[in-house]
């Protein structure tokens, strides 16, 4: 039974990086190698934004925290922006008691972390 499953994906408007499940010290290093993988493809990607969309992570240990934190300090190193989607209260909350809602963008829906597109006026 896998306890986590995640992805990455090159969209049009950012690199994608999807978890659904729980993150902690067993599954954390799946997370990381697709956030590590995410933010390399981020620096290339014109928006140059990655999306760690956490919508459906229904438990963030500490290791999770952790993965998030070096994600950025990653994205920060090649140029690129992290935006963070979560929405979970088990997400949600240690981000907050630990401070890490100010460290990143954090969105509640994934469509507030998407890049504006700025309307062609007519």
């Amino acid at each position: 039974m896998n306890l986590l499953t995640v992805d990455h994906q090159v969209q049009p408007e950012a690199v994608v990086v999807r978890a659904v499940g729980e993150v902690d010290v067993s599954t954390v290093d799946e997370m990381v190698r697709h956030l590590i993988a995410g933010a390399d493809a981020a620096s290339a990607h014109p928006a140059a934004l990655l999306i760690a969309d956490l919508s459906a992570v229904t438990f963030l240990a500490s290791a999770g925290l952790q993965a998030l934190l070096d994600c950025q300090k990653k994205c920060q190193s090649v140029g690129a922006t992290l935006h963070v989607v979560a929405n979970q209260p088990a997400v949600v909350r240690p981000l907050k008691l630990t401070g890490l809602d100010r460290a990143f963008r954090v969105y509640a829906a994934f469509s507030d972390a998407l890049p504006a597109v700025e309307q062609e006026s007519g």
